[in-house]
């Protein structure tokens, strides 16, 4: 039963101390007082402990009040780190830079960085930037890219700089190589090859102080072997001197589109040829009036052209120009010269007039020859040697004599190229004939076997027939020509055979008159062209 109490209740008995006292009520309902204290094992009253009690750690029979947990462990080293956080959100302030590992990135203060990173966005760096490394590798799939530009944004005249040292710790020595650009891409093989195509090169040429001069070089891969020089500037040994080298061996050709300029001076033109006799490094000298030359021929494309007025360069004739004989810009050579009158002649005519009556011993017709006693220019030819042949040819025909010193010596070699006469009929209009026998002949008074025996009193000389003129119908005279019935009597003109004959030094032609019949005579004047060559 429980009872209410309306009043206040008064225990006697209690101890009168300045301790704490309790009356509490056990667990079979009845009031007691001065119930054990709490512990890990039983129920019972505790004591709060205070701030330092709780940041000592140390007292087991007190409990911690909030104020004191708050006060006695935030910063205290009696918090224990748990380690790495796998889950969840973190909420609360900014951590501090300081309580973040040296794997993070920090924005403020000084890092090194041992991972590869991977920026993916346009990244700007606004202070100077190192990088230790070997490489840097700048990679893109877009055409014409990746793209390095240096851009410098001061309103001045100065430019950007990209700047290689070579720094080996140590002096500098003669050929330090201090940096090179490499041009790289893939031939066309089965499986590309990377193949190195061009390079720019910078050395140092002399290390020595005060004296320091550089090499600068531009490469091009040629025929698969390793770049050679396209062009390579060299510092000189004195002040404001730089040597260049173009190209590389011999066989190489440079080629200059314009005109070469020396100091300020328009040298060649992009024909090769000298504009300047004077200027910067070419010294004209005039007119060189000694010496000798003792380099390579000099073309005759850098020397004036000869002229009948002046001296010049002139180019050899052939001997076939030569013998044409109408070139006025080129020289004979012996040879050409030789040719030239080998192939050149003078003409020789030998004209007389006579008469005869060809049959004197009764055969109709026959050959008479000069005056037996007189000779051939006695103009009554009367020497009859029974010759009665009126074709030319070979056949050789016996003469005396009387009738062949009457012949006419040839002195030179050379061709007889004519024989022309005109002639009348005295007594009938009847056609006749002159002819021309030749005799081989010689310069020495031996005997020849087809001609002249010289010495011999005998009939044994030699002749053939080589040309006859005959008088024909359509050039007589006394009409126009090539009309017929028209007459011996008057002018008329004698056609001959026109075979070239040659003759030899010595040989002699003899002419001879031949009409119709003994009751004819025959008036002739004739003529022998001789071709004799200039050289004989």
């Amino acid at each position: 039963m429980i009872k209410k109490f309306l009043n206040k209740i008064r225990l006697k008995g209690l101890p009168n101390t300045d301790s704490v006292s309790f009356i509490a009520v056990d667990e079979n309902g009845d009031l007691g007082k001065n119930y054990p204290s709490s512990t890990t094992a039983q129920k019972g009253f505790v004591e709060l402990a205070t701030t330092a009690e709780t940041t000592t750690g140390t007292d087991e029979d007190r409990a911690v009040t909030p104020d004191g947990l708050k006060d006695g462990y935030q910063g205290s080293s009696n918090v224990t780190t748990l380690g790495t956080i796998s889950a969840g959100t973190w909420q609360g302030t900014a951590i501090a830079s300081a309580y973040l590992d040296s794997d993070t990135a920090h924005l403020t203060t000084d890092q090194t960085f041992t991972g590869r990173k991977t920026f993916n966005a346009a990244t700007t760096f606004s202070a100077d930037v190192t990088f230790n490394g070997d490489t840097a590798t700048f990679s893109s799939a877009n055409a014409d890219d990746p793209a390095v530009i240096l851009q410098n944004t001061t309103d001045d005249d100065q430019a950007a700089r990209l700047q290689f040292i070579k720094n080996r710790g140590a002096a500098g020595q003669d050929d330090d190589n201090i940096a090179e650009f490499w041009f790289y891409g893939y031939n066309n093989a089965g499986t590309p090859e990377q193949i190195r195509f061009g390079a720019i090169t910078c050395d140092i040429d002399d290390a020595v102080d005060g004296q320091e001069s550089g090499k600068i070089g531009m490469h091009v891969a040629c025929q698969g072997d390793n770049p050679r020089q396209v062009i390579v500037g060299t510092g000189g040994n004195v002040s404001n001197e730089v040597d260049v080298t173009i190209a590389h061996g011999s066989a190489s050709v440079t080629t200059i589109a314009g005109t070469l300029t020396m100091g300020s001076t328009a040298t060649l033109d992009n024909s090769g040829l000298l504009q300047v006799a004077n200027q910067t490094g070419i010294t004209g000298v005039g007119t060189i009036t000694s010496g000798e030359w003792r380099g390579t021929a000099i073309s005759s494309h850098y020397m004036a052209s000869a002229t009948i007025g002046a001296s010049g360069a002139v180019e050899l004739a052939t001997t076939g120009e030569a013998d044409t004989g109408t070139d006025t810009a080129r020289a004979v050579t012996p040879a050409g010269l030789k040719s030239h009158v080998d192939a050149r002649y003078s003409y020789a005519y030998m004209t007389w007039s006579a008469s005869g009556v060809s049959t004197l011993d009764g055969s109709d017709p026959e050959w008479v020859f000069p005056n037996q006693a007189k000779g051939i220019y006695e103009e009554d030819w009367n020497k009859d040697e029974n010759i009665t042949a009126t074709s030319t040819g070979a056949t050789a025909y016996t003469i005396t004599r009387h009738s062949t010193v009457n012949g006419l010596v040839i002195p030179h070699a050379g061709e007889c190229v004519g024989f022309h006469a005109h002639g009348r009929n005295n007594d009938s209009d009847a056609t006749f004939k002159t002819g021309l026998f030749h005799l081989e002949g010689s310069t020495t008074g031996t005997t020849n076997n087809g001609g002249v025996d010289y010495g011999n009193t005998s009939a044994t000389h030699e002749a053939t027939l080589r040309w006859i003129a005959t008088s024909v119908e359509t050039e007589s005279s006394g009409g126009a020509d090539g009309t017929s019935s028209h007459s011996f009597k008057g002018p008329c003109k004698l056609v001959s055979n026109t075979t070239a004959l040659t003759v030899s030094a010595g040989d002699v032609l003899l002419p001879a008159i031949m009409g119709p019949d003994a009751s004819d005579e025959i008036f002739i004047t004739m003529t022998i062209i001789l071709k004799i060559p200039l050289t004989s």
